[in-house]
């Protein structure tokens, strides 16, 4: 049986990839800055096995969670806005546990 196969980015696209995911850049203009296959790059994220996954992935959700902590500390300062937009948050939260 053949091993399964996937789109295998080098280290130094990983990299840039993860920074793109970090500025919450779509997917479709991460492949025109990287000068790759928008298909190829929309499958190797869509790969949970493949390295892109876990760079893609691990980057954008630090990044919401860096975006997270600071509308905490606005609410706790009294933002309406942040306040609203961490109740979002908190209702997301609990209807995935």
């Amino acid at each position: 049986m053949e091993a399964p196969r996937h789109t295998t980015l080098s280290d130094a696209q990983l990299d840039r990839l993860a920074d793109l995911a970090a500025a919450l850049t779509p997917l479709s203009a991460a492949a025109i800055i990287m000068g790759i296959d928008e298909a190829m790059l929309r499958e190797a994220v869509a790969d949970e096995d493949n390295p892109a996954h876990t760079a893609y992935h691990t980057a954008k959700e630090l990044t919401m969670l860096d975006i997270r902590q600071t509308e905490i500390k606005l609410a706790r300062a009294g933002s309406p806005l942040a306040m609203q937009l961490v109740g979002g948050y908190l209702n997301r939260m609990e209807a995935d546990e």
